[in-house]
């Protein structure tokens, strides 16, 4: 579809999905590092993973991939199309799984509204709707989907043509209080299942990561018990921690302890 368009048309200032993610705790993250350098090279590497978001798809240019980073967020643009939906949840899986496994939360939320993004900058309607959503109503460590967002979903699973390429309704879950959210355990599941299953085997690659997986667990554990003499970081750990008891199934013993007990 790209190659349909004009160099002027993808440069335009029009619609494109865009997503707004950052580190939860990263004031704390910084009032805590020191001089030594085994600190400060953790704190380099965590925030390589975040500034070094991208596509590894297929599809990339496609979806005109694009990534701008400030500090400890980052922005993602792609183009309103299925490949560039899929690719931006693709990569906002893989970047969400990669912090946990270091034991850090991202929020953020993706929207589709008119958004100029190159090289060097990245502003717009879309950029402001998605800063506003990961501030002010996101609260908790969750990629919201907006509502626009999610109808396309629906509407290109509902034709043929388009089905394929986009993204399945079911990488979506719905908040008690409302917003749908990116389900970025879905990878972490899957992968889980598969080294259960008695006709298939995991990848080299894949056994590294379902070793670094099985220690999500304790790194969110960590995390709950850390945050426990504080009330509003808690309520976000406790969120995230009753998510992953949702979603991990009960045979692979990784439940988080405490998390669905009522205070």
């Amino acid at each position: 579809m790209l190659d349909q368009m004009s160099e002027k048309e993808v440069g335009a200032y029009r619609d494109r999905y865009c997503a707004f993610v950052d580190i939860l705790g990263f004031r704390q993250l910084i009032d805590r590092l020191g001089t030594e350098s085994s600190q400060f090279d953790a704190l380099r590497a965590l925030l390589a993973r975040v500034h070094g978001a991208k596509s590894d798809g297929p599809s990339e240019q496609q979806s005109d991939f694009r990534a701008q980073s400030i500090s400890d967020a980052v922005a993602i643009s792609t183009l309103p199309t299925p490949s560039g939906l899929a690719e931006i949840f693709n990569v906002l899986e893989l970047l969400a799984v990669d912090l946990l496994v270091e034991g850090y939360f991202i929020r953020g939320a993706v929207v589709r509204a008119p958004l100029y993004h190159d090289d060097k900058m990245v502003f717009g309607r879309a950029l402001v709707q998605a800063y506003s959503l990961e501030s002010e109503v996101v609260k908790f460590p969750r990629i919201m989907v907006a509502r626009n967002v999610r109808d396309d979903i629906i509407r290109f699973a509902a034709d043929s043509k388009l089905r394929v390429s986009s993204p399945d309704a079911k990488c979506l879950r719905q908040s008690l209080d409302g917003p749908m959210y990116l389900d970025i355990l879905r990878p972490v599941v899957s992968l889980l299942k598969k080294n259960e299953h008695p006709f298939q085997k995991l990848t080299s690659e894949e056994k590294i990561r379902h070793r670094k997986y099985l220690g999500i667990r304790e790194r969110i554990q960590q995390r709950y018990e850390e945050s426990m003499d504080s009330p509003r970081h808690f309520e976000k750990v406790r969120w995230f921690a009753q998510y992953w008891n949702e979603v991990i199934p009960n045979e692979f013993n990784l439940r988080l302890r405490d998390a669905d007990r009522t205070f």
